[in-house]
Formats: structure tokens, sequence, C-alpha cells
């Protein structure tokens, strides 16, 4: 049997890491069996989407500790045994994480900008939405140039390609499959494939789409340098004012700190550390586990300093973990 047969919430686990494993590791199956051409029972992954979603109801608290797992790449701690096309593999576990954290956005801001009906039908369309790259040439996912005309168009199908996967896979799920089509639309009518604009888009399809795009600019890629949360933001404040609804826009502006959970930062003190905890009514104050002290050199036992408890100490600029000893190197 595929891992991703388990249809049943009685065969997941019930911990918020175990679930995220499960997740990790049922969604990868599912791409690979798409990529294949493999005939995928019905029902196939959406159950652990729904006991994740289900444990966050219930212990609102877990949201934290979510944030911290997706920090460290949970699908790099999956032990997944070898198989033919590890390249395929690779790709569809690079698409998995991307479908995972837009995911954790999507509730983390729709919990804000949604109804609870809503919101509950943005996690779960979330989890799938890029279903349909599965189908995709492979070289078209890895492509690093600007697309031609042919490969444009090429990906532009995906939403429609999802769209039947979601008809085929949860014929049930009526409502899926007629938001899943809509998370390339835009708010100003620049999306595709229909060009809807405003109401006319679902607002969970709207917030997807939002979310979709701030991921891929914090997502790590092999050619290009990722952006902060921070940096994502501000683009999409600036340079994409008008294609998405306004009002989610704020939303993710008030739920995405300027300092999140995992990045580093340099003091005034110039020593390095890592944000641990946030605080909502004091953002630009987070905790921060020291690990570099002001002569670069690393703290055999890192120690933690609550800058909203310590007004002389704050932060000079924030970094991701990769530039980390670049900036340690340039002082």
């Amino acid at each position: 049997m595929a891992i991703w047969e388990i249809v049943g919430p009685e065969g997941l686990p019930h911990s918020i890491e175990g679930l995220v494993s499960a997740f990790a590791q049922q969604l990868i199956a599912l791409l690979l069996a798409i990529h294949r051409g493999e005939i995928i029972p019905h029902g196939a992954f959406l159950p652990v989407v729904d006991q994740l979603l289900s444990l966050l109801e219930k212990q609102p608290d877990q949201i934290q500790t979510l944030e911290q797992i997706l920090l460290e790449n949970p699908i790099e701690k999956l032990a997944l045994p070898p198989v033919q096309g590890e390249n395929d593999r690779a790709i569809m576990e690079d698409l998995t994480l991307h479908l995972l954290n837009v995911t954790f956005y999507v509730y983390k801001v729709g919990m804000e900008v949604l109804d609870p009906h809503s919101l509950r039908l943005a996690v779960r369309a979330a989890a799938i939405h890029d279903l349909g790259m599965a189908r995709l040439p492979v070289g078209l996912l890895v492509e690093r140039g600007v697309f031609s005309q042919q490969q444009r168009e090429m990906m532009q199908l995906h939403p429609l390609e999802t769209q039947d996967l979601v008809r085929t896979i949860y014929p049930d799920e009526p409502e899926l499959a007629a938001l899943v089509v809509q998370e390339q639309e835009r708010f100003n009518g620049s999306g595709y494939p229909a060009h809807l604009t405003g109401e006319a888009i679902h607002p969970a399809a709207r917030l997807i789409g939002l979310i979709d795009t701030f991921e891929a600019m914090i997502h790590p890629r092999p050619y290009r340098k990722r952006l902060l949360p921070v940096e994502a933001v501000q683009r999409i404040v600036r340079e994409l004012k008008g294609v998405f609804d306004p009002r989610q826009v704020k939303g993710l502006i008030n739920n995405i700190s300027v300092f999140p959970m995992g990045t580093y930062v340099q003091l005034n003190t110039k020593e390095v550390g890592r944000v641990v905890q946030t605080y909502r009514d004091s953002p630009l104050r987070p905790r921060i586990e020291v690990r570099y002290n002001e002569a670069k050199q690393k703290l055999s036992i890192p120690r933690t300093i609550d800058l909203s408890k310590t007004p002389l100490i704050f932060i000079t600029k924030s970094l991701y973990a990769e530039d980390v000893e670049e900036s340690i190197r340039g002082g």
C-alpha cells in the first residue's frame, strides 16, 4: 500500500510533529504518483490536512510549534527510501515544502481575513493547489531563465490541470475543484486562466494567490537569493499594488513579523543570534538566542536576550542562516 493511501484519521498521528511528517511524506508520494501517471485512490492525502487543521483549531498555541518545525525544513529529516527517478523526487520534495509553507501562512493570515468556513476551505485548497504542477515537464519546473511564450502557456495550464486532478481524486469536493482553478487569478484581472477580477474571485483563492506569491519570494532557490519575509512584504506592497486584495495584504502585514522566528540578526553589540520568540505588541524587540559574541566567536552555550526588556540593545540588521558565515567573516 502506498503511504498516501492512508485515508482514515485512526491511521494518522495526533502530534503536530507527526502530522507535519505525514503531510510531507504523503504529499511527496502523491505528487510522484501524479507525475508518473499512476491511478490514485479517491480521498488520498486530504485526511492528514483535515487532521492537522483540526489540531490547530483545538490547540491554537500549536501554530508557533508548527512555525518552528517549518523553520527546520521537516522534509530534510524524513527517512525516505531510495526510488527510481531521484531527481524527480527532489523536485517534488521542493514543491511539497512550498505547499506546506503556503498552507501554514494561509492558516495564519486567514484567521484574520476569512470567515471560519472560508478559512477551512482555504487551508484544504492551499495544500493541493499545485497538484497540477506534477503533470508538467520537469524541465519547466526547474527553468531558471525567462519563460518562452510556449513555456508560459504550458505553465498557465497548471490551475486547470489541478482542477482536473481534484475532480478525479476528490469527486465529492466540488467546492475545492471550483477554488483551486482560481488561485492564479488576480484582484486587478491580470491573472489566469479566466482573468477574473475583484469579488468574482473567491476570497479563499485570493488569499492562496497572495500567500503563494509571498512564499515563492522567500523560498530558497539554487539560482537566486531568497528575500527576507519583511523584504517580500515590502515588494508586494510597493511593486504589486492592486494585484492582490488590499484587505488581505494588510492581514499579511499584520501577521508576518518584521523579524520572524528563525531569522538571524545582528545586534548593536555586534553579537549575532537567532530569533526564538516574537511579540505582536513589540515586533521590533523579539527574544534572541545569541550564538556568536562580539568577536564573532561561536558560543559553546548560546545565551538568550529578551529585547523587550533590554532597551539599550537593538537589532541592526537581519540575516538568513546562509548569510551568517559571510557576516561573521565580514565583521
